[in-house]
C-alpha cells in the first residue's frame, strides 16, 4: 500500500454546559486544543454524536434524561476536521421524529456525513461507504435497543440486532476491503463489557468486521485482538461536560487511531481528560498515561480471561442489584396482589414506571443484570 489510510475514531460528543458557549462562538481550537492536529492529519474522523440537533422543544417521553444542543454544534464538528458523525445512540430520538430530521438536515447543510439513523429501519441500517486512497471503507452504526432504536417503518436509530447486523456486515464485505463496525452499548460507570456483548462483538469480527469500536458507558474499557482484528469495548467520554462530575472515571477517555497498511491494522491509543477543571479535551502526559495504560493493561487480562469476565460481570451485578430491585417493585405481597387483582388496590405502577419496565426489558444492557439478579 503506496499510502497509508488514518481513521480517528473518538466516543461520546454532547456540547452542553460549558461547551455550548465555546461550540456558540466557534471556538472549536478550545474545544480539542492539543487533539486538534490528530483530528484534522487522520483522513477520516469520527465522532459519536449524542443527541439530536434541533430547534424542536417537544421531547418523548421516556426513562432517564433527554438531549439535545443547537443545529450550529455540527458545524464545530466540520470546522474541526470532522467527516462522518455515528447517530445510533440512545439519545438520538429524545426529540422525536423532528430532532432527527433536524439532525439529518443539519449534517447536510454543514456537509457533513452521518451514519446510524434514518426515516426507518431500511434507512437507519444504510451502511456508510466511502473511498480513501483507492482503499474502499465502510462503516456499520447500532446502538443497544432503548426509546430510540427503529425495528419498522418509524424513524430511529439502527439497533444492535445480530441477524439484522449479520446481513449487513455481510452486504457491506461484499463492496468494501475494510468494514468497522461502531456499536453504542454497555453498562454506565461499568469499565468491562458484559460476557454476552463480548460474545457479541467477537461475533462481528468472526462475520467480517474488520474492528469493532464501541462507546456508552462514559468510562473507558479494555481492548482485544480476535483472530487478529481489533475490538475496543468502550473510548469512553469525548467530549460531555458534567457540572456534577469534574473528575473521575467520566473524565477520562481515548481516541483510537487505526491505520491501514500493507501489514493489516495498527490501532494508536490516545489517553486525554476532558472537561474537568479544565475546559474541553486535553492529551493525557507523564504519570497519567502510565496510569492510564495501567489500567487498560488490567482490563485487558480480565477481558481475555472468560471466567474472569464472568466473574467480574456476577460481581457488578451484585453491586447493582438494590438499584435494580428498586425498578421491579412495588410489592409482591400475594395479599396486596389478590386485592389489586379485584381492583380493591390502587395500582401503584404509573405510566412512567410502566416506561422504565419496558426500557429494562427491551435494552439489552440492562436485560443482561435482570436475569442475572432475578435468578439470584
Amino acid at each position: 500500500m503506496k499510502n497509508e489510510v488514518s481513521i480517528l475514531f473518538t466516543g461520546d460528543y454532547c456540547p452542553v454546559n460549558r461547551i455550548e458557549e465555546l461550540s456558540d462562538q466557534n471556538q472549536y481550537v478550545s474545544i480539542f486544543n492539543d487533539l486538534l492536529p490528530i483530528i484534522q492529519g487522520a483522513d477520516l474522523s469520527i465522532t459519536n454524536f449524542e443527541a439530536p440537533a434541533t430547534h424542536t422543544t417537544t421531547s418523548i417521553e421516556k426513562s432517564g434524561p433527554v438531549l439535545k444542543v443547537q443545529p450550529k454544534a455540527l458545524q464545530i464538528l466540520k470546522n474541526a476536521g470532522f467527516g462522518l458523525v455515528t447517530l445510533a445512540n440512545n439519545h438520538i430520538m429524545d426529540y422525536g421524529e423532528a430532532g432527527i430530521r433536524d439532525t439529518l438536515d443539519s449534517c447536510k447543510q454543514y456537509t457533513l456525513e452521518s451514519v446510524g439513523a434514518g426515516r426507518n429501519n431500511s434507512e437507519a441500517r444504510r451502511v456508510y461507504s466511502t473511498t480513501i486512497k483507492n482503499t474502499r471503507i465502510a462503516i456499520v452504526n447500532v446502538a443497544e435497543n432503548e426509546f430510540g432504536t427503529t425495528h419498522d417503518e418509524g424513524y430511529g436509530a439502527a439497533p444492535l440486532d445480530p441477524v439484522q447486523n449479520y446481513y449487513d456486515i455481510q452486504r457491506a464485505k461484499q463492496s468494501a476491503e475494510y468494514v468497522f463496525v461502531v456499536v453504542h452499548g454497555g453498562h454506565e460507570m461499568y469499565s468491562l463489557p458484559s460476557p454476552r456483548m463480548a460474545a457479541t462483538y467477537r461475533f462481528f469480527i468472526d462475520i467480517g468486521a474488520d474492528a469493532v469500536i464501541g462507546h456508552h458507558t462514559h468510562c473507558i474499557s479494555g481492548f482485544e485482538w480476535h483472530k487478529g482484528k481489533p475490538i475496543f469495548y468502550s473510548l469512553g467520554n469525548f467530549v460531555f461536560d458534567d457540572c456534577a462530575q469534574r473528575s473521575g472515571l467520566w473524565t477520562e477517555g481515548m481516541a483510537v487511531l487505526v491505520k491501514i497498511t500493507d501489514a493489516g491494522l495498527r490501532c494508536k491509543i490516545l489517553p486525554f481528560h476532558q472537561n474537568n477543571a479544565r475546559v474541553g479535551v486535553h492529551l493525557m502526559k507523564g504519570n497519567d498515561v502510565n496510569g492510564f495504560f495501567s489500567k487498560i493493561d488490567r482490563y485487558n487480562e480480565i477481558i481475555q480471561d472468560d471466567l474472569q469476565l464472568r466473574d467480574h460481570f456476577n460481581e457488578y451485578c451484585h453491586r447493582v442489584r438494590g438499584m435494580y430491585d428498586l425498578f421491579l417493585e412495588p410489592y409482591s405481597n400475594k395479599y396486596m396482589q389478590g386485592l389489586r387483582r379485584r381492583y380493591l388496590f390502587p395500582s401503584l405502577v404509573s405510566s412512567s414506571k410502566k416506561k422504565l419496565f419496558l426500557n429494562l426489558m427491551r435494552c439489552e444492557a440492562h436485560r443482561d443484570i435482570l436475569r442475572k439478579i432475578l435468578s439470584l
